[in-house]
């Protein structure tokens, strides 16, 4: 049926109304469950996993939540860490409390107290333990609100149900109505006084507001158990289900794929002769990547490819034989390069360029072979060596360089998948930060502490306020993970605007922000290219030399050489004694910090050997 009426005004009519949410966690769990029979694994009932796993409980006390249903925000990560649950009531109560309206009236952290320091508990009257207990005496479900009002006042369901939507929704009418009934129940019953009565609904609807339902709660708490439950003790095959699902998310698939590498799941790259349409499990520990989620390649390319394959044995054994085997119609130009850019013909060649100039060559003798089968003729070469056709010439001495290749990767898959261009400055970005995006995220005592960040821009807007004044939002990554960074008007500048590119390699100064959004923002207040960023933010540079072979010549030598460089940033040296003891020694020198004398002291020492080290943000 269809009605053009409010769901509101059907209920008062005393029609049903029922929300259905389709959940992917549905579909990640039934893949999972798939996936750990194909390996051999036992047929699983989710529905009777036992409810006090301990590896459960320990992935989600360490708040290794990534692609957990519900709690894989940075928020949820930091209650997690602070709440510590020991049983699944408190994985229902944990979906209730974070949750905005309870967290800015304090009975998340009142939870969190009460539960920690048993003597904080308190009831508003005694005969309320009984409801109130399983959550310290906090009113943190309606229907605890219900059963107080069934048992105080003598409500039937249909009245505790009507109190609860009033008190929930502040119907200021039907609020009034129902306090007077609560209290003349109450006073009736003889389980309160008047003034006691009604000091107990005013409390009740204090939390009433923020309170929430706990059996949709608990359908959560249980989705919530049951992705921890696989993530925890089935891994690779939890992880392989979570990639399929998610896909056509490259944001997503990026945040998994570095998951999986946090957790020990080695993430093999697509292949035409290994990959199927979706994400699979290939050996112990290994996760092959899907055909589908390479860009550019449909359904019907992929079934071409795995249908050819097959009639090869399961191999293409060249590139011509790729090219000439599967119908070009169907997988094209643009198909194939995705392939070649992803690393999807990596077997057949020494080098990815190579395949990509010499695509164009062959796939027209391709075309040209495979019209001759049409027209039932037979090439020289295949009439002299039967089935074996000339290979197309590859100029394997052709390179694309590290940024070129990981710049195709990411074209080809959405995200850096064999290296990221941030890695080659990762000791120079943690020698001039407050700490890694991730770690930063997840520590809520950083809120309004000045931090300084680095990484890379991902994206960025620039937008006008109401009152015409130019601010910026921007992504900034770095190998732990990416944080929104906003730049209010009082802040934004022409130069601050330039340096906004994609791709950049910035530092960025402000204030951490956890409490205006669901996942944390840096306020920022100054972007930085990376390059300046090391001379206005590194407080030392530390070199690490071994005593053993170096003599005072060269020790000599290397202080005089910085020496070149004065400016502000301390130089000491680490050095191991000759019995095996690390000194740190003042060389009573500064200078200022750039590339050149960077470059200058690895050359000497060593790139291993030299770190920039900040004594705190200033």
């Amino acid at each position: 049926a269809v009605t053009q009426y409010e769901g509101d005004d059907l209920v008062q009519l005393g029609m049903l109304k029922i929300d259905f949410l389709g959940l992917r966690s549905l579909t990640v769990i039934q893949k999972a469950l798939d996936n750990i029979k194909k390996q051999g694994g036992e047929e699983i009932d989710i529905a009777k996993i036992p409810l006090d796993d301990k590896n459960t409980f320990a992935l989600l006390n360490r708040a290794d939540s990534a692609g957990v249903f519900q709690v894989e925000r940075s928020g949820f990560q930091d209650l997690l860490r602070k709440l510590q649950i020991k049983d699944f009531r408190e994985i229902i109560a944990l979906v209730a409390l974070y949750r905005p309206g309870v967290m800015s009236s304090g009975m998340t952290d009142e939870y969190i107290e009460r539960k920690k320091n048993p003597k904080r508990i308190s009831y508003p009257h005694p005969s309320l333990e009984n409801f109130l207990k399983e959550t310290y005496g906090v009113v943190l479900y309606q229907e605890q609100v219900m059963m107080v009002a069934r048992s105080l006042a003598g409500f039937t369901p249909a009245q505790a149900d009507d109190m609860r939507r009033a008190m929930s929704k502040k119907i200021p009418g039907v609020l009034e109505k129902m306090r007077g009934e609560f209290i003349e129940g109450a006073v009736k019953n003889k389980t309160l006084s008047k003034s006691k009565a009604a000091t107990i609904f005013d409390t009740l609807a204090k939390f009433a507001e923020y309170g929430f339902n706990k059996s949709h709660s608990a359908a959560y708490a249980t989705l919530t158990y049951q992705t921890a439950y696989l993530k925890a003790n089935y891994p690779s095959e939890y992880m392989c289900a979570l990639l399929t699902c998610e896909m056509h998310n490259t944001d997503k698939v990026a945040l998994y794929v570095a998951e999986c590498g946090r957790m020990g799941i080695e993430l093999l790259p697509p292949c035409v002769n290994k990959s199927m349409h979706d994400f699979s499990i290939e050996g112990a520990g290994k996760i092959r990547y899907g055909l589908k989620a390479v860009k550019n390649i449909g359904t019907g390319a992929i079934e071409e490819i795995i249908r050819v394959r097959g009639e090869r044995g399961g191999n293409f054994k060249s590139f011509y034989d790729f090219v000439t085997g599967v119908d070009l119609q169907k997988v094209n130009k643009r198909v194939i390069e995705n392939l070649i850019k992803s690393g999807g013909l990596d077997f057949l060649s020494k080098g990815r360029r190579p395949l990509f100039e010499s695509l164009e060559k062959a796939m027209a003798q391709a075309s040209e072979h495979q019209q001759d089968i049409k027209n039932g003729q037979i090439s020289f070469f295949e009439a002299m060596d039967g089935d074996k056709k000339p290979e197309v010439e590859l100029d394997t001495t052709l390179r694309w360089n590290e940024h070129e290749i990981l710049n195709h990767e990411k074209a080809a898959l959405g995200f850096y998948f064999s290296g990221h261009p941030l890695a080659r400055y990762e000791k120079e970005i943690e020698g001039i930060t407050t700490g890694k995006i991730n770690d930063i995220c997840a520590d809520t005592d950083y809120e309004n502490r000045p931090v300084i960040l680095g990484g890379m821009i991902k994206r960025k807007r620039t937008m006008k306020t109401k009152k015409g004044e130019k601010m910026a939002v921007f992504l900034l990554e770095d190998l732990s993970g990416e944080i929104e960074c906003v730049i209010f008007p009082a802040s934004f500048n022409e130069d601050i605007s330039e340096r906004l590119q994609q791709d950049s390699m910035v530092a960025v100064k402000g204030r951490m922000d956890f409490l205006s959004r669901a996942t944390p923002q840096c306020i920022t207040e100054k972007v930085i290219p990376l390059k300046e960023a090391k001379t206005m933010f590194a407080d030392r540079i530390n070199i690490k030399i071994n005593a053993v072979g170096i003599d005072s010549k060269k020790l000599a030598d290397l202080k005089k050489m910085i020496s070149r460089y004065p400016g502000k940033t301390e130089v000491e040296f680490t050095v191991k004694t000759r019995k095996n003891d690390w000194v740190r020694i003042s060389t009573g020198v500064s200078v200022r910090v750039n590339d050149n004398i960077l470059n200058e002291i690895k050359k000497e020492v060593g790139e291993d050997s030299l770190r920039l080290e900040k004594k705190g943000v200033r």
